[in-house]
């Protein structure tokens, strides 16, 4: 995310026009969400080659989450909505409870929820038993 928002503000920088409000919000979500598709296991209907790893759990990387998804609330906020496109403007609020709720998940420690609750990341990470495994590899990794 910050590569992205990094040579967005060098391409400001270098004389051209400030980026429009639809342009930031923009840039903001789609990094955030190729930062959020690397923090969670893919679910069934991935079409992605299964990774040899979970997603850290630790307290340190609960953490990162929650500093990161503060970052990007205060990136929103620095938005005027009303600068924004009417296309924009509904993904803003669309977008803007989405991230409200994965910060409020983090503060409130919702991934320490015991094993046998309704949805954890524990009882997820089943799900991705039944997506389609194509290579020998897809099966070792998963395992």
């Amino acid at each position: 995310m910050l590569v992205a928002l990094s040579v967005l503000a060098g391409l400001n920088a270098c004389g051209s026009r400030p980026l429009s409000a639809d342009a930031r919000l923009q840039a903001i979500y789609r990094a955030e969400w190729r930062w959020r598709d690397t923090q969670t296991p893919d679910g069934e209907d991935s079409d992605r080659a299964v990774v040899e790893h979970l997603p850290r759990v630790d307290p340190a990387s609960q953490q990162r989450r929650l500093e990161y998804w503060q970052s990007v609330l205060a990136k929103l906020d620095a938005i005027p909505r009303s600068e924004l496109s009417a296309r924009e403007q509904l993904n803003y609020d669309v977008y803007r409870p989405q991230i409200e709720v994965l910060l409020a998940n983090q503060r409130f420690r919702d991934y320490e929820m015991p094993a046998n609750s309704d949805t954890t990341f524990w009882t997820n990470i089943g799900g991705t038993a039944r997506r389609p495994f194509r290579t020998l590899q897809d099966y070792r990794n998963w395992l």
